[in-house]
């Protein structure tokens, strides 16, 4: 699939404690341009891009998010979907007006099982209680549903319990995301983030939990030995053959936005040059090595091949 990513704005109402944005956000009055999206979208208008994707920041704060939606309509782009903290899912009469627009995909951020575990990481009271209003009213008129829950400290012994959530409240798809360490994760260094070695038996149940519910899987940001028999799900180059996430984020654009994390964000080290799956794998992020070195990471041996996206799990 060709999409085209769009960051609409820097605005946020939550404060997540892994943002990857850091306290560049919540700025006053701040968004980007209309005339930058305009250009972007008018650019890439007939070249084959199936889906536009909004996110930010928050993007459903957006004054004039409609207005994108309808353009994007106008310029013939098929489907649109928005990246989303869920909070004004919950306002009456906004998913509905989301849909109408053309939105047909909702991807919804949920950290945690009980308001306890979801609000430390958002850091406002009762957003829990709202996100999952939001994903029942996003279910009842018919929208696709994805979560995505980044593993911190603060929720990575509850995994399986949140994977039981929000497929109970209608989520078709379960993104796992491993905690990126920059903005205000980086800050809290290891006080939130977890080691591999630590959450991969628990990502693992996540992922049992959710594709027994009957949920697709993905675990973005992971290397593929972390998680061994979950290779399968890794999000990763040879995975999207085929697919260009091509992003526009405050004026920069990126002709393909894994290729652009890997290339930036990530690196390879000893471990990477025996395993059998280094070519397909993204490596680690560059500052958790930094952070704690290359002493869990071992290659996988040729019997760790996995058969494909939708083979059966390694014991």
């Amino acid at each position: 699939m060709k999409e085209l990513s769009l960051h609409v704005t820097d605005l946020c109402n939550f404060r997540c404690c892994f943002c990857v944005w850091g306290d560049t956000l919540r700025r006053a009055g701040e968004r980007i341009p209309w005339t930058q999206l305009e250009a972007f979208l008018v650019a890439h208008q007939g070249e084959g891009f199936e889906r536009v994707n909004l996110h930010g920041g928050e993007p459903t704060l957006r004054s004039d998010l409609f207005a994108v939606l309808e353009l994007i309509r106008r310029l013939g782009y098929p489907a649109a979907s928005i990246q989303t903290n869920g909070w004004r899912l919950a306002q009456p009469g906004f998913v509905e007006r989301l849909i109408e627009a053309g939105v047909d995909l909702f991807v919804v951020s949920v950290h945690g099982h009980t308001p306890a575990v979801h609000d430390a990481h958002s850091g406002v009271r009762g957003s829990l209680d709202r996100v999952v209003k939001g994903l029942d009213i996003v279910r009842s008129r018919g929208g696709a549903l994805r979560t995505n829950t980044v593993v911190t400290r603060l929720n990575y012994r509850h995994l399986p319990a949140i994977a039981e959530m929000v497929t109970g409240h209608g989520a078709a798809h379960v993104n796992i995301s491993a905690l990126m360490p920059s903005g205000r994760a980086r800050a809290a260094d290891e006080s939130l983030m977890p080691s591999y070695v630590e959450i991969a038996p628990f990502v693992r149940a996540m992922a049992g939990e959710a594709e027994r519910r009957g949920a697709a899987v993905t675990l973005e940001g992971f290397p593929c030995c972390a998680v061994p028999g979950l290779e399968r799900h890794t999000i990763h180059r040879e995975l999207a053959q085929g697919q260009q996430v091509k992003c526009l984020i405050r004026g920069a654009v990126w002709a393909n936005h894994d290729a652009f994390v890997e290339e930036h964000c990530k690196t390879k080290g000893p471990a990477c040059a025996g395993c059998v799956l280094e070519s397909r794998c993204g490596g680690v992020y560059t500052a958790y090595v930094r952070a704690r070195g290359w002493s869990e990471f071992q290659p996988l041996p040729a019997g760790a091949r996995p058969r494909g996206r939708g083979g059966a799990a390694h014991a």
